[in-house]
């Protein structure tokens, strides 16, 4: 009776230490999320973004926090980041359409009344008064285009000088992340192959495609004032030319780094993997160094890539606006014509005609400077991402 009453308090003790066992495996298990997770905020904390912080502040102070927008994404709260974008968006959008608003009621008003001199010219015992009248009605007309699509064009040079300069901003931080996460070579040679295209950018799209396409909105505007198009011809060149020049620059942005990620990164991987084969060759901490450096690799890689996220993010911030209302006046231009065309003459569907052109323009030259910086970041992220899967 004795031995049986001892038996069960030894399986109760070997119970009760396979259960304290389990309790501390489920604790190591269950903590390496949180261990990964402060690994990851510690590299995040080291990582200065504070030039960014900067430049945030003084250019786009309604845009969010650099910081806190990629803190949610890897946490990955995608919807609060578009409520942080779309809640300060709406009220800057509506108050930069009012001016474009008032403008189309005034051209529309306008396009009667030439409509009304052009139509009912008969009524008239001289021709010369309905042409008087007509003349007096484009110049108003050709006035009021040309302080909208003046305001516009000063927009649009704002908004690509906001993004060129990003940029420039952004490249030490990001490529110190890119060169972290182990893609020391593929950093070097693209940080300096993203300045000369940044360089390249500025003078192309900020200085010469904007005063185009202003010589193009004047000339296209006076060119309409006779009853032949006096520079049909030369504005067309200067449409085509702009046009080059925004592909050009895409492509040679989209070459270069193709061409960089076909062969550096691959460079970085072999130098990766030859260190981490080596390190676990160590006798007895060797798979343990090998490990530790695979992790802290990836979570180089995830910095990296959240980083160029989060830059896509305050990017969609700067441009949204701009963009939208250039878009919308593009729009309200072109309903104009198509209202305006059955009554009015055609000199003066021509000009409005002229400003939705203008407007279209200046969306492409800010459209493509957005496009050069996300080509910049995603072709740089997935060409970098083999350095620590490979």
């Amino acid at each position: 009776m004795e031995a049986w009453a001892v038996e069960p308090v030894e399986i109760s003790v070997s119970l009760s230490r396979e259960e304290t066992e389990g309790e501390e495996w489920m604790e190591g298990e269950t903590g390496a999320a949180p261990a990964d997770e402060a690994l990851e905020t510690e590299l995040l904390d080291e990582m200065d973004v504070s030039d960014i912080q900067e430049f945030l502040r003084k250019e786009a102070p309604e845009s969010p926090d650099f910081r806190q927008i990629m803190e949610d994404l890897m946490a990955g709260r995608l919807l609060k980041v578009c409520e942080d974008l779309l809640e300060p968006a709406k009220e800057e959008l509506f108050s930069e359409l009012s001016f474009g608003i008032r403008a189309a009621g005034q051209i529309l008003t306008l396009g009667i009344l030439g409509a009304v001199f052009t139509n009912f010219s008969d009524v008239f015992d001289k021709s010369q008064v309905s042409e008087t009248a007509f003349y007096v009605t484009y110049l108003l007309m050709t006035a009021i285009l040309a302080a909208g699509l003046g305001q516009s064009a000063e927009t649009a040079s704002r908004t690509v000088s906001q993004i060129l300069r990003f940029m420039q901003v952004l490249a030490p931080s990001y490529f110190l992340a890119v060169a972290f996460a182990g893609g020391s070579a593929s950093a070097m040679a693209m940080y300096e192959g993203t300045l000369l295209l940044i360089t390249g950018g500025q003078w192309l799209l900020h200085t010469v495609l904007i005063s185009l396409v202003r010589i193009h909105i004047l000339l296209s505007l006076a060119g309409n004032l006779g009853k032949e198009a006096y520079f049909g011809k030369l504005t067309e060149l200067l449409r085509q030319a702009a046009g080059w020049g925004m592909k050009t620059l895409l492509g040679l942005a989209l070459g270069f780094h193709l061409i960089q990620g076909m062969i550096l990164p691959y460079v970085d991987a072999l130098k990766n993997g030859s260190v981490q084969k080596l390190m676990s060759l160590i006798p007895g901490v060797g798979q343990g160094a090998a490990a530790l450096a695979q992790v802290l690799l990836g979570s180089g890689v995830l910095i990296k890539n959240t980083m160029g996220m989060a830059a896509v993010v305050i990017l969609a911030a700067v441009t949204a606006v701009p963009a939208a209302k250039l878009l919308l006046l593009m729009l309200l231009y072109r309903l104009l014509a198509v209202l305006l065309e059955p009554v009015c003459d055609r000199r003066l569907v021509a000009c409005v005609t002229a400003a939705a052109d203008g407007h279209r323009m200046l969306l492409q030259i800010v459209m493509t400077a957005a496009f050069l910086l996300v080509i910049t970041v995603a072709l740089v992220c997935a060409g970098t991402n083999v350095t620590y899967y490979a």
